[in-house]
This record gives structure tokens, C-alpha cells and sequence, in this order.
């Protein structure tokens, strides 16, 4: 026992020195932060597992400025010269080992976790499969599936006689995802016509499993003893996406080219061009699977984030919609050439990407070992990790004119120029630099023209086809107040859908901006203490009332 007590006391004395020098003798002591951050990686690990790790970022980088140490060798940077001198360097290809794993039995890399000539090889294939000229050919392929998202809408509003009831979130995920299942494999995951999600959304989807996954890595013994008590009927759900991917890919192989341009077909035809570099059976599989969950997911968040931001400040979805409708004469002529050419429109959707981008957190780096690195002007020290936060980065005051505010305006050319001496106002300055929601350089999204082009369609459609309002009963809950696991963990938008009457768009009661508290997530000592409640108020117009149309916690 003696022999226990002295273990016990000699590994708690280590851990004890290990903590002070982190703290007040570590290469990175000069950086400010808080300590107990600087001296042990729990502090930044409990944000990451319960999806506060964006939020929290954010607050430390308003408290202590553009660089804050947030573990003993880990700086997070919040200055726009990070982008190029983090992700265009060279050598940005080395990542912390606990940020490049493959799930476990896969040996196959794909574009996110691959380095080197393999990280070259994919990029190469998927930038003809995404390519402006090839997006275009999968254009008809998207409007199709937009087509079918409106009839469903169109049968709920006729079954309930006026309006539908829809739940974004859920339902920008079901066609997102038919989508890039028909543009990946040539064979949708029907999600649409079932009105329910595919089995393996919500594996694909589980982003807090693969963080806890890696944040119990940076502690190998815990990390071993895990794996070697998990059963293997653990991986079953992961099992289960490969072997459907795989017999979705022999499918495709099996009875040719599809009957419209493909994914897989630009990727036979890189095979054909670069007979050297081939990209194997396995590794298209894994590649197409990352297309999944970006060209699903993401976009999601990117409908989702656009579709609450609008309906919390109507007059600027009321001028979204009067510019679409405007802009063509019917549905059926609303194409994605012309939806590029709409400046609020696309005003709303980089502005949308802004305030909700569907990575929150970049990837992180390792600096090279050999000797110090210049970031943003700063002499960082070898080995230390790296990373931005385009959560920090847009919503920073340092950046952005009135950062949490939704204002289109802000990315519009033509953009009234006496509006920018307003102290206040969001137009008075903007540092375009900083927004980088795709990224820079070789990690650069190589299906940005993919997502454009959907976001677009999108949009324009609903916004032309539909007058839109939060359900009657419901609550917008505050963007903010969502979990981030890699991406935002999402809560259920409904909203209320009828036919386009004009192209006026009725002001919601709540005041532009605000959001209603729900009454019963108010604290209660004797009496409730209430929140503020902001109304917006105006002349009556008539002798009937309105009802309200924006309702939100």
C-alpha cells in the first residue's frame, strides 16, 4: 500500500509542476489567456464536448485580444493575416494526430484527411467534378429535386387548406441530401418521397461522437483502455455507410453512366486523363462520403441560418422577395445565372454565412518543428497548434460594424455611402479579408460552386413561390443558443408556408431583430421575472388586427 500512496503522490506531483510550467515557463507564457487554460487542455476539451468551445473562444478573444493561448501549446488567432499565413503556407498540411484520424477498419484517405500527393490527387478529381462548367451541367439535376420539395409543400398547404407547417431544418436536410446522393451516385436516398431521413443521416451526421472521440485521444491510456473494452457490434452504424456506399458504387459501375452528368462520371474521367494517379474504388467511396456530409450538412446550416435570420428581420425578407419577384417572370424561369446576378439575394446569403458558418472552427495546424513561424506579424514557437475561428472572426466587433447584427447591406457595392458615418450602423466599417467561409488555399472547399448554385436556386424559388412567417405557436430559438460539434447542432425551424399573394411581405408584431423570450424559460422568485418584451408598434391600417409573425426565445 505505501508503494500505491507513493505512485499516487508522484504522478499528482507531476501533474502539479507540469501545470505550473505550462502556465509561467512554456514557450507559449508570453501569450496572453486565461490559466488554468494555459496550464492543462481540460478547460478547452470540456468546451469542445459540450459544444460551447466556439462561444467560449469568442469570449477570450474579446477579453484578451487578436491571439489567445487556449492550451498549453495551442493559440487560437483572430487577425485576418492568419488565414494566408496559417493555410497557404507549404507545410500547412501537418496536423495535430488527434485531428487527422480515420474511422477505425478504414484505410483509405480522402480529401479532408489526406496529405501530400494523395491531398493532391483528390483535389485534382473533384475540382473537374465541381467545377463552374460541371456544376452547371448538374444544374436541371438540383431544379429537380427544389421542384419536388415545393409539390410536397404544395400537398401540405392543400390538406390543410391555405398553409403548411414545415420544419426547415429537417426538411433543407432531406433535399440537400437526395441531392448530393443523385449528383455522388447517380441514386437518390428518396428521403423527399418517404418523408423521412435515410438511415445513415444521422450517423453521418453525429458530430459530438467524433469530438468526444478526439478529445479522448490527446490522453493515450484513456484513449487504449476505451478501445479495448469496446465491442465491436459498436461500429456497426459505421459498417453499415460503408457497405452502402460500396454497393452504391458497384451499382454505378455495374450499369454505366448515368441518364445526367454525375460525380463519379468526372471522376472516371480524371481516372482516364491521369492513368498514374488514379483515385482507387476505395478511395472514390470515401471521398463521395465527405461530399456527403459537406454537400448535406453544411448546406443545411447555410438554408437554415438564411431562413432564421429572415424571418427575425422581415423588412429584410420583405426585400429579398420583391427583388425575386421582380427579377423573373415566372417559376419556371428562375435559373442560377440569373440568381447570381441578384445583389440582395446573394447579399443575403454571404451575410447569412457570416453569421452562421457551417464550420464554425477551422482545422487546426501544427506549426513546423524546425524553428518559429510568423503569424499576423507574431514570432510563434515551433510545434505550436494553430487554427482560426470563423465564429470568432465574423462576429468580431474588430472586423464588423454591429457584428450580431443581420444586415445584408453590409456586402452590397451600391451600398448607401452616407450610411457609413453612422457610428452605429453596420455599413461603417467591414474588413471583407476576414470572411473566408470557405476557407483558403489548397483546403479551400472544393465544392463551393455546387453550394452556390444551390443556395441560390434555393432561395429564389421559396422566397418567389411562398410568403413565409414563423408557425403560429412556435419559437425561433436564438441562433446563438445552439451547440457547435464541428457543426451547429440545429433546432427545429417551422415555418409557416402559403402561397405568394403579392410581392408585400407583412412586418411581424415583435420588434425587428428582437426575439420573444418563452414565457416559461423565465426564472420565478414569488412572481416571474420577466424579460424585456420589445413590440413594434404602428398606426392601424385597418379595423383588423394582425397576427404576429415573428415568435422567438
Amino acid at each position: 500500500m505505501g508503494l500505491v500512496l507513493k505512485a499516487v503522490c508522484a504522478y499528482v506531483l507531476y501533474v502539479i509542476s507540469r501545470a505550473i510550467y505550462n502556465a509561467f515557463f512554456h514557450p507559449l507564457a508570453r501569450f496572453p489567456g486565461p490559466k488554468a487554460w494555459s496550464a492543462s487542455r481540460i478547460p478547452y476539451l470540456f468546451t469542445l464536448v459540450t459544444g460551447q468551445n466556439s462561444f467560449r473562444i469568442k469570449a477570450l478573444h474579446d477579453e484578451y485580444g487578436p491571439v489567445v493561448r487556449v492550451a498549453p501549446n495551442e493559440l487560437h488567432i483572430n487577425d485576418p493575416r492568419a488565414w494566408n499565413d496559417i493555410y497557404m503556407r507549404k507545410d500547412s498540411e501537418i496536423r495535430p494526430p488527434q485531428w487527422g484520424m480515420r474511422p477505425p477498419g478504414i484505410e483509405s484517405y480522402n480529401v479532408i484527411s489526406g496529405v501530400g500527393s494523395d491531398h493532391g490527387r483528390f483535389r485534382k478529381a473533384l475540382g473537374m467534378a465541381f467545377s463552374e462548367e460541371a456544376v452547371k451541367e448538374y444544374e436541371p439535376t438540383v431544379r429537380s429535386y427544389f421542384n419536388k420539395f415545393t409539390a410536397r409543400i404544395d400537398e401540405l398547404i392543400a390538406k390543410n387548406k391555405g398553409s403548411a407547417v414545415v420544419d426547415m431544418v429537417k426538411w433543407s436536410n432531406f433535399t440537400t441530401f437526395d441531392i448530393i446522393g443523385e449528383l455522388a451516385w447517380s441514386k437518390s436516398y428518396d428521403c423527399l418521397d418517404t418523408g423521412a431521413g435515410h438511415a445513415i443521416m444521422g450517423v453521418l451526421s453525429h458530430f459530438q461522437g467524433v469530438i468526444i472521440a478526439a478529445a479522448i485521444t490527446y490522453y493515450p491510456w484513456i484513449n487504449n483502455a476505451l478501445m479495448a473494452i469496446t465491442p465491436r457490434s459498436a461500429f456497426e452504424d459505421l459498417k453499415m455507410i460503408f457497405n452502402d456506399g460500396h454497393e452504391r458504387l458497384q451499382n454505378r459501375i455495374k450499369h454505366g453512366p448515368s441518364g445526367h452528368p454525375d460525380v463519379l462520371g468526372h471522376l472516371a474521367e480524371y481516372n482516364k486523363q491521369n492513368p498514374t494517379a488514379k483515385i482507387t474504388d476505395d478511395e472514390i467511396e470515401q471521398n463521395v462520403f465527405s461530399c456527403l456530409v459537406a454537400g448535406s450538412e453544411c448546406l443545411t446550416t447555410a438554408f437554415s441560418g438564411a431562413f432564421h435570420y429572415l424571418l427575425v428581420y422581415p423588412s429584410k425578407l420583405k426585400r429579398a422577395q420583391e427583388e425575386v419577384r421582380a427579377a423573373f417572370s415566372s417559376e419556371a424561369s428562375i435559373n442560377a445565372t440569373d440568381a447570381a446576378k441578384l445583389e440582395y439575394l446573394n447579399a443575403v446569403i454571404e451575410e447569412s454565412l457570416r453569421l452562421c458558418p457551417p464550420l464554425p472552427d477551422m482545422l487546426r495546424r501544427q506549426l513546423p518543428s524546425e524553428a518559429p513561424t510568423t503569424i499576423a506579424g507574431r514570432v510563434i514557437p515551433p510545434n505550436t497548434v494553430v487554427s482560426v475561428s470563423c465564429y470568432s472572426m465574423f462576429r468580431s466587433a474588430s472586423h464588423f460594424s454591429s457584428p450580431d447584427t443581420f444586415a445584408p447591406e453590409r456586402f452590397l457595392k451600391s451600398a448607401d455611402e452616407s450610411e457609413k458615418w453612422s457610428p452605429d450602423s453596420p455599413l461603417n466599417h467591414n474588413d471583407m479579408a476576414a470572411f473566408k467561409p470557405w476557407g483558403v488555399g489548397p483546403r479551400e472547399c472544393p465544392a463551393q460552386p455546387l453550394a452556390r448554385l444551390e443556395m441560390r436556386l434555393f432561395l429564389a424559388v421559396l422566397l418567389y413561390r411562398y410568403d413565409l412567417k414563423v408557425a403560429e405557436g412556435s419559437y425561433l430559438t436564438k441562433w446563438t443558443s445552439q451547440q457547435v460539434f464541428e457543426t451547429w447542432q440545429k433546432d427545429p425551424l417551422n415555418v409557416e408556408f402559403s402561397p405568394a399573394v403579392s410581392s408585400s411581405v407583412m412586418a411581424a408584431g415583435v420588434a425587428e431583430g428582437s426575439y420573444l423570450t418563452k414565457w416559461t424559460s423565465q426564472q420565478v422568485f414569488e412572481t416571474w421575472q420577466k424579460d424585456p418584451l420589445n413590440v413594434e408598434f404602428s398606426p392601424a391600417v385597418s379595423s383588423s388586427v394582425m397576427a404576429a409573425g415573428v415568435a422567438a426565445p
